[in-house]
């Protein structure tokens, strides 16, 4: 859920059944933009999204670098989260994710055989306390990280002030589009 001030919080709900029912708290100031997220045969992606409140007219006016870097450091610094030092090893296995995303024509975490972005960090003999990744198609570079950005659980990912290091992938698809990853992990414990 993010709210108008652009604060983002995770909900959890139980996926049991139907009729799952989720209360929001009054005092969250509106209009809140809720996003569901489920876990398929590719990883967690976002199935549902709706407003409550009134929804905004205007989008905002789309600024900013199209350097990932700098946009990240923009997005975190908001969030009150540190910067991230820039890792080879996580840029390369974010490109090769973007490629994969490219190639396949799916938006997905879990892609290839291999499996989620630890399992995939893993396979290169990196080890880290905790992962994360977020993943966007879209025309331009700049739009698939507002993407990232617009999106409350890839927002959460992003922000998340456990991450001490960061890696940038990019790709472009048979249409021209951008396949953008930005993977994510706390001090490495295992380096090759």
């Amino acid at each position: 859920v993010r709210d108008s001030r652009g604060m983002s919080r995770r909900i959890s709900v139980e996926g049991e059944g139907f009729g799952a029912t989720v209360t929001l708290p009054p005092e969250w100031s509106r209009p809140l933009f809720v996003q569901l997220v489920a876990t398929g045969p590719n990883g967690p992606r976002p199935v549902a999204e709706r407003w409550v409140g009134k929804i905004p007219q205007d989008e905002p006016t789309r600024r900013g670098s199209e350097s990932p870097e700098a946009w990240l450091m923009q997005l975190r610094r908001a969030a009150g989260a540190r910067s991230l030092r820039p890792n080879r090893l996580l840029t390369r296995e974010a490109t090769s994710h973007a490629q994969a995303v490219c190639e396949s024509g799916k938006l997905g975490h879990e892609l290839d055989p291999w499996g989620d972005p630890e399992a995939r960090l893993l396979q290169r003999g990196i080890e880290a306390r905790v992962v994360g990744e977020a993943v966007a198609r879209a025309q331009t570079l700049r739009d698939a990280l507002h993407a990232i950005e617009d999106s409350p659980s890839h927002r959460l990912t992003v922000t998340d002030p456990r991450f001490t290091d960061a890696g940038y992938g990019k790709a472009k698809d048979e249409k021209g589009r951008t396949c953008a990853v930005v993977l994510l992990a706390s001090w490495p414990r295992k380096v090759p």
